[in-house]
């Protein structure tokens, strides 16, 4: 187990790093989102793998998990993903499902349903989209019903915008 001690450099302002860690290699990074603006407030256990180039990151992944919502199920194939990616500009935002993971506080389970998945989305991706520059490329990725809560956030996200 790998202890933080002290704020994790690397980490956007919207990421937390967690007390202690399982993750034995780095990156990823063990951190925490809080939704703060949501009902129920609650915090999801995410994995961060920042860009390789210190100076750009031309492009965040973000990818949503399937059942049964655990982030660090995908290590190994983000990890493959980011170590081949050849510009090195990409970063990676992995997020347990909210209620799903046991790294981070328990989310009361009327607050763990589909629609506050849905919208759990959403606020990361503003976070994201807030965080990094115009023009970073933002690709939204996502297993299973992972998948399905992005088809969701897209649907929502083309009514909202003309």
């Amino acid at each position: 187990i790998i202890m933080a001690t002290g704020p994790t450099p690397n980490l956007p302002p919207f990421l937390s790093a967690l007390p202690t860690s399982t993750v034995t290699s780095s990156p990823p990074v063990d951190a925490q989102y809080k939704h703060s603006g949501m009902p129920g407030k609650g915090t999801a256990h995410c994995l961060w793998w920042p860009s390789k180039s210190a100076a750009r990151t031309d492009t965040v992944l973000l990818f949503f998990t399937g059942n049964p919502g655990l982030a660090s199920f995908y290590i190994t194939y983000l990890s493959r993903v980011h170590d081949t990616e050849p510009s090195g500009s990409l970063a990676i935002l992995a997020c347990s499902l909210l209620g799903h993971s046991p790294q981070v506080a328990p989310v009361d389970s009327k607050y763990s349903n589909l629609h506050i998945q849905v919208e759990a989305v959403v606020h990361v991706l503003d976070s994201v989209s807030d965080t990094y520059k115009r023009g970073t490329k933002i690709i939204l990725a996502g297993h299973s019903i992972g998948s399905w809560i992005i088809l969701q956030v897209r649907m929502l996200l083309d009514r909202c915008v003309p």
